[in-house]
């Protein structure tokens, strides 16, 4: 359980005493309490004391209606934290296509490709993880770098300018359309 589920957890329980604690004092148990006490004379409490049944009453409904919401909180806690997770696992996958072409310009001695390898490096960097969820833009995505990347390698000067300057329109056109799609 990681510790975020364990704080909450335990602020839902320590908020279900006080609760019952409230409930205590406004039906007026910790007054009986504290006249009869919790010894054996707990059997002398007078059986027509008014508030006890409206008690029994208020505490089951308050532990159902807890649970309930408990429960909830739970649930929509550990959702969160499987998002997060799917989201730092795409936002990985973007940041390693970035140190692909991060590698690419420390391998590079040209420096116009290397100046155009930067920026396009910079674009994919910038890519949002939503990029990743989308199949076809993933697709795209992973074919553009490994395109540049075999241009890039072939030494072939013009090919790896027009192909980086291609990649570069690519990624902002992945870019636009993973900006607009909810």
């Amino acid at each position: 359980m990681k510790t975020v589920n364990k704080i909450i957890l335990l602020s839902c329980i320590f908020c279900y005493f006080a609760g019952l604690y409230i409930i205590a004092l406004k039906f007026g148990l910790l007054k009986l309490l504290t006249r009869y006490g919790l010894s054996e004379m707990f059997d002398e409490i007078p059986k027509n004391f008014p508030e006890i049944k409206y008690l029994y009453w208020g505490i089951a409904i308050y532990t159902v209606i807890y649970l309930l919401l408990s429960i909830i909180i739970l649930k929509t806690a550990s959702k969160h934290g499987k998002e997060m997770d799917q989201v730092k696992g795409e936002a990985s996958v973007v940041q390693d296509y970035s140190e692909t072409l991060r590698l690419l310009v420390a391998q590079n001695s040209n420096s116009t490709i290397t100046s155009k390898l930067q920026m396009l490096q910079r674009q994919v960097a910038a890519l949002p993880p939503a990029v990743i969820r989308d199949t076809t833009a993933h697709q795209e995505l992973l074919n553009t770098v490994a395109m540049v990347n075999a241009v890039v390698e072939s030494n072939d000067e013009q090919n790896a300018l027009s192909a980086i300057n291609d990649a570069m329109m690519k990624v902002k056109s992945l870019q636009r359309k993973s900006v607009t799609r909810k």
